[in-house]
């Protein structure tokens, strides 16, 4: 029986790798514009069900300008007033910000730039169709929706009086400086020629670990109550500063002295020289800000520079306005690409489809290997690739018989989890481990993903008091023991309980260690890391707040980063992930997120939404902005999740969580919520055809399969992935149905916790020569391109050999005592292949085999080669030299 299947399973996959489509071509193509034929002088083109259009002849009829950049290589314009820009030589176009994906090159045919037919119906006003020869386009006369952002200019004259919280003078007399004049100083200074004559002149002189260490405080004399409408205006301007872009920057802050440090508005400002009027809107909806309870601040903590605010003024209007007049992105009814037929969303659809479906296959055969049609075959989805989760605690455990309302939402509503606050070190130090083992324990036993939430947090109120009290008083070495201990330890406890770690979270506004220590010493964090996890698939992130798709006030987080994680990487951090924090304060265009993701994502294997939440008050927009910001994140081939930094407003930072209401009651987004998830769900059913065979396309993920033959069933649960052939092959005997997957869900091993605290100096116990000795092999393929990931002991990396004799080289990295080479290959399959080894790379020899199958003698030469010997793709997962 087992050859049968081996057998059947060998033809399966041919047939899989042969299906093909054809194209006719299509001759004298008209093209019609509102109805009417018009003439090119490039004829359109049909090839390989493609329909190629001059691109410059065809803009201009349509009323758009367009130019040739010859620097970038691309055609550039705008058609009103919306930018587009097409490469030459790429499939790709960009309109309105959003990156098009083209069937076909953009290229030059006979001396004119040709373009894929479907850049114009991208193109906001038009529509197009191709039918019979004819390619129709129709102008309609729709008017582009204005997204206005709010203006101090347009209602500052409108307002009434209002109540000052914090008054120019009082500024200017009240303020505090929180450092002494070490790190900053601050003086009241003259001016001419502005609306006042006096500025408070801020000149600092070291940048400090955190943005907030140093500020300029405020005590308002009064109290914004929640509901309250209110506005900071303020002028600034850079006298000088060390930056490298030459602006200066601050961070304008209204929240409570105590506590959770609740923010009513934080938002990062940047200064030029030239003076400038700000305006920031503060409608609070979450929270009283209680007279002597909350502060106004300003915070400085960046490079050295100097800078002057002036007629600094938080003024409450109360009752009195309305807050869609000062505070228009908390009532708002609309926001760009919230259209049903939005181009952003339309082309992420067509990613998702493209990027997070592979298609199953499922066959039917007797036990002589004849097929066996009319099948009954059900396939439904258990659980999702991609992460759609929450941040949890305790609460889950919160009565008997561990079966909460909270619990109970969790498990029907998310298929991952992250520990919210427990498993962050101060509170590790608390609870051993023991409480965030235990909630993931429970969502492994509720078929659920974990995320680890996190390792360290370089901040003084993000580390346990003997650390800091090290980093004052040790040395180096003393503070990267506890550092390197404690990583040791939780990542052992957790195992592959957990599928990605926040190794290092908000590095870019906590750098108490990397800034006294070095990037070096902070890439140790994530050698120990992987060195602990012992080849387990486990992903390590970098973990960043204030990356919410705001064009204005996002870049410098994100470029900080970026200089981040490109500075860890150089120092040899084996940094898989980034997570993005996005707790958003105002609604923005989906599609710049997504631009963000993708910038972000060019510096790591793959990015997760972390921590997602919205401060707007209107449940309805809110509803609406979740949905298309899961979108956005699911239609990112690098995303691995979208996960909210918690679900009801019982149990949440701000007291506005996006799902459910304090008592556990629906807000209008929880049916958004399950509609795009249900969207993103795939559930199939059929029978098999005369060739025995079901298939169809589904999102990656897991799945129970049911068949039926004669009235016997049978199930099994399997997967759909990418890389992978996706077949399932059931064998009916009369009787039973055996069923043999392709590939099944890995089952990830719950914690054991008493053996955890019964060996804790064990778990933290390591070896710190066998990461910084390691050395990185030199894997090159047969074409020269590096494959040096399949040396990472991450098994979802692989190099894939596609035809008889191509191959790989490997330099031996330890050739004084080195004698053998294990290959793992990606798929368990009888491939054909060979070893040989050589000292000068010109003469080889062939390897011999050890005991185990993949496992060959090398005897120190010091190159190795691999060879497929066959006409069928192969895939190499892992190279150990030892």
């Amino acid at each position: 029986m087992k050859k049968i299947i081996t057998l059947l399973l060998s033809v399966f996959i041919l047939i899989s790798n042969l299906n093909s489509v054809c194209f006719a071509e299509k001759e004298h193509i008209r093209v019609t514009l509102d109805s009417k034929e018009i003439n090119t002088l490039s004829e359109p083109i049909y090839k390989d069900g493609v329909l190629m259009l001059p691109l410059v002849e065809i803009l201009e009829y349509i009323d758009a300008f367009v130019q040739w950049d010859s620097e970038n290589h691309e055609f550039i314009g705008n058609r009103k007033g919306i930018r587009f820009a097409i490469p030459l030589d790429k499939a790709t176009a960009v309109y309105d910000s959003v990156p098009i994906e083209l069937d076909a090159n953009t290229r030059e045919i006979n001396g004119v730039a040709m373009i894929d037919s479907r850049f114009f119906g991208c193109i906001n006003g038009i529509e197009t169709e191709f039918n019979d020869n004819t390619f129709a386009i129709t102008t309609n006369n729709q008017i582009d929706t204005e997204y206005e952002e709010w203006s101090w200019d347009k209602i500052k004259n409108i307002l009434p009086e209002g109540e000052y919280e914090v008054s120019p003078e009082q500024f200017l007399e009240k303020y505090t400086v929180s450092r002494n004049e070490e790190w900053m100083n601050a003086k009241i200074v003259d001016v001419e020629g502005m609306p006042f004559s006096k500025a408070l002149e801020i000149e600092t002189f070291k940048q400090p670990v955190n943005t907030y260490d140093t500020k300029i405080d405020v005590d308002p004399i009064g109290s914004i109550r929640k509901g309250d409408v209110a506005v900071l205006t303020f002028y600034g301007r850079k006298i000088k500063s060390s930056h490298e872009s030459g602006n200066a920057f601050t961070e304008a802050i209204v929240e409570q002295n105590y506590g959770g440090y609740a923010k009513a508005l934080m938002t990062p400002i940047t200064l030029s020289s030239e003076w400038k009027q700000f305006a920031l809107p503060v409608y609070n909806t979450t929270m009283d800000l209680q007279i002597e309870k909350y502060d106004l601040n300003f915070r400085v903590g960046y490079k050295p520079q100097t800078i002057q605010l002036a007629d600094v003024r938080l003024v409450n209007y109360k009752g009195d306005v309305s807050p869609s007049v000062v505070a228009p992105d908390s009532v708002v009814t609309k926001y760009k690409g919230m259209e049903k037929d939005a181009l952003w969303r339309k082309e992420a659809l067509r990613r998702i489809e493209k990027y997070r479906k592979n298609r199953m296959r499922i066959s039917v055969v007797d036990k002589e290997g004849n097929a066996i049609p009319n099948a009954k075959v059900q396939a439904k989805m258990t659980r999702n690739e991609f992460m759609w989760g929450t941040a949890a605690d305790d609460w889950v455990f919160n009565v008997v018989g561990n079966d909460s309302l909270y619990g109970r939402n969790i498990k029907k509503y998310f298929n991952e989890i992250t520990p919210e606050s427990t498993q962050k070190w101060p509170l590790i130090e608390k609870n051993k481990g023991i409480i965030p083992a235990r909630l993931a324990n429970w969502a492994i036993e509720n078929n659920m993903y974990v995320r680890g939430h996190n390792l360290v947090w370089d901040s003084k109120s993000g580390l346990p008091q003997k650390l800091i009290q090290t980093i004052e008083s040790g040395t180096p070495e003393e503070v990267q023991d506890i550092v390197l201990s404690h990583i040791v330890e939780m990542v052992r406890l957790f195992g592959d309980s957990v599928c990605q770690w926040d190794l290092l979270n908000e590095p870019g506004f906590n750098n108490l260690m990397r800034t006294k220590y070095g990037y070096a010493f902070a890439a140790e964090w994530f050698k120990a890391a992987k060195y602990a996890l012992d080849g387990k698939d486990v992903k390590l992130y970098i973990n960043e707040m204030e990356i919410t798709g705001d064009k204005k006030s996002d870049p410098p987080t994100i470029k900080r980063l970026i200089e981040i994680v490109e500075g860890l990487k150089a120092e040899g951090a084996p940094i898989d992930g980034i997570g993005i924090e996005n707790h958003c304060q105002k609604l923005i265009y989906p599609q710049d997120f997504y631009n963000q993701l993708d910038e972000i994502s060019n510096h790591a294997n793959e990015i997760a939404v972390t921590e997602y939440d919205l401060k707007i008050s209107d449940k309805k927009i809110a509803a609406d902005f979740l949905r298309d910001e899961m979108i956005v994140a699911y239609s990112h081939p690098k995303c691995t999740g979208f996960i909210m930094w918690g679900f009801t407003d019982k149990y949440h930072w701000l007291n506005n969580a996006p799902l459910l209401d304090s008592s556990f009651n629906p807000k209008p987004a929880l049916e958004n919520y399950i509609r795009t998830i249900d969207d993103f769900t795939t559930n199939e059913e059929g029978i098999t055809n005369i060739e025995g065979i079901f298939d169809f396309s589904g999102f990656r993920g897991e799945y129970d399969v049911t068949v039926t033959v004669n009235g016997v069933s049978k199930t099994v649960r399997c997967c759909i992935k990418k890389d992978e052939p996706n077949l399932l092959l059931c064998v009916y005997n009369g009787e039973d149905i055996s069923m043999n997957p392709s590939s099944t869900p890995k089952v990830r091993e719950k914690i054991n916790i008493a053996k955890f605290l019964a060996n804790r100096d064990v778990y933290r116990q390591y070896n710190r020569t066998s990461w910084t000795e390691a050395k990185k092999y030199n894997v090159n393929a047969f074409d020269g391109s590096s494959v040096s990931a399949i040396t990472d002991n991450q098994y979802n990396t692989f190099w894939s050999f596609d035809s008889i004799n191509s191959f790989i080289t490997v330099e031996n990295p330890l050739i004084s005592d080195a004698t053998k080479i294990t290959l793992s290959w990606k798929y368990a399959n009888p491939y054909q292949y060979g070893v040989y080894v050589s000292d000068d790379k010109y003469t080889w020899q062939k390897a011999e085999k050890t005991v185990n199958d993949h496992q060959f003698e090398i005897n120190n030469h010091k190159w190795v080669k691999i060879i497929n010997e066959s006409n069928r793709q192969i895939s190499l997962s892992e190279i150990d030299i030892r």
